[in-house]
């Protein structure tokens, strides 16, 4: 498509994009998303690495919608050892997009990597942040198509390829686990806007708790707080409009600075009502780990290991869900792990590693080149 013709389109699909750079800017940046994730997808890279799309980039395409906040970060679960296969994958998928609109360079520096987009759109570059995290993920992923938005229909391209994401549960709970000891703007928006699709409160409240355990206790004793989760109602109904950065906030339904504050003063009221919701569905046991030092991990484990077990046997809500490629690969052993020869090893070849897989063929999920 000319860049003329897509210009105009993000104008009527913006109007604000007209006489705000911020917004045309962002529009052009997801679009570009769009593009990466529908190659990627094309590519295979998020099963070889046992990949699931999360954060707020994820929250707006498939679950808030085109009008939500525009996301400048690209976020990742990818199976333990995945990380680094993933950005070379990433890297040789968005050499493939069959466009002259984007250009897409994978930047590293200090070991953050981030996504450097060349585009005539807006005379230049813009850039977005790509993390991978690797600590493994409880619930199944939900493979959902975008949300359908007026942009779309002017790709080269249908964007008819379902994304494994986080399961929205436990997408929610990483931002509440964040939210607790760091409440930005950008989750105070997405926790309202998503937050109000969470149908199962009790597991979110597990999520929450058991989540904060677990980067409570990867983190470094002399950077942790003094308990792994705390009561997030009271804490947030404490919260004025002014701890906010509000330059931090960009969406095309908010026009300027009153609007923006009329916004971010309901959205903590709707937060402060999900933040009591996950309170009182906390159980006594639940309140012993979040106030933990440091003595109940093999409990949180055993929580974590039986909520997987449980959650990957029921039905999902209208999402193909799929159980986290790592716990399918680690909990069922397989003849390469066992020593059995009866039948033939997968043999990719691991970009980064270049050694071959060691599953079975057809294993699915991500590929392992060690026994």
């Amino acid at each position: 498509m000319a860049v003329a013709d897509l210009r105009n389109a993000i104008g009527r699909a913006y109007p604000q994009a007209g006489s705000s750079s911020s917004i045309q800017s962002a529009a052009v940046l997801d679009i570009a998303f769009d593009y990466l994730l529908f190659q990627m997808r094309r590519e295979g890279v998020f099963d070889l690495c046992g990949m699931c799309f999360k954060g707020g980039t994820a929250l707006r395409k498939f679950r808030i919608g085109h009008l939500g906040r525009f996301s400048y970060d690209l976020d990742f679960n990818v199976a333990p050892g995945s990380a680094g296969d993933a950005v070379d994958l990433i890297a040789d998928a968005a050499s493939k997009i069959p466009t002259d609109d984007f250009s897409f360079t994978i930047t590293e520096r200090r070991g953050h990597h981030g996504l450097e987009i060349e585009t005539a759109l807006v005379g230049g570059s813009l850039e977005a942040k790509m993390d991978f995290s690797e600590r493994p993920i409880i619930l199944p992923m939900q493979e959902l198509l975008p949300v359908e938005t007026p942009l779309q229909r002017t790709y080269p391209f249908e964007f008819d390829q379902r994304i494994p994401l986080m399961h929205l549960e436990e997408n929610i709970a990483e931002k509440l686990s964040r939210w607790q000891t760091l409440p930005l703007v950008r989750d105070l928006y997405d926790l309202a806007h998503a937050g109000k699709d969470v149908k199962n409160v009790h597991r979110l409240a597990e999520l929450y708790v058991l989540k904060s355990h677990i980067n409570w206790s990867q983190s470094p004793p002399n950077r942790r707080n003094k308990q792994p989760a705390k009561a997030l109602g009271e804490f947030t109904r404490s919260l004025k409009e002014t701890v906010f950065v509000g330059g931090d906030l960009v969406a095309p339904t908010i026009r300027n600075d009153r609007e923006k504050s009329t916004a971010i003063r309901r959205d903590l009221t709707l937060v402060s009502h999900l933040a009591q919701q996950c309170d009182e569905a906390i159980t006594p046991e639940l309140w012993e780990i979040a106030q933990d030092n440091g003595q109940l991990q093999r409990n949180v484990e055993q929580r974590t290991q039986r909520l997987h077990e449980h959650e990957a046997g029921m039905p999902d809500d209208g999402a193909m869900s799929r159980e986290p490629a790592l716990s399918r690969a680690v909990l069922s052993r397989t003849t390469a792990d066992t020593g059995s020869h009866d039948s033939a090893i997968c043999g990719f070849k691991m970009p980064r590693a270049q050694k071959p897989c060691v599953l079975p063929q057809g294993h699915g999920g991500s590929h392992r080149s060690v026994r």
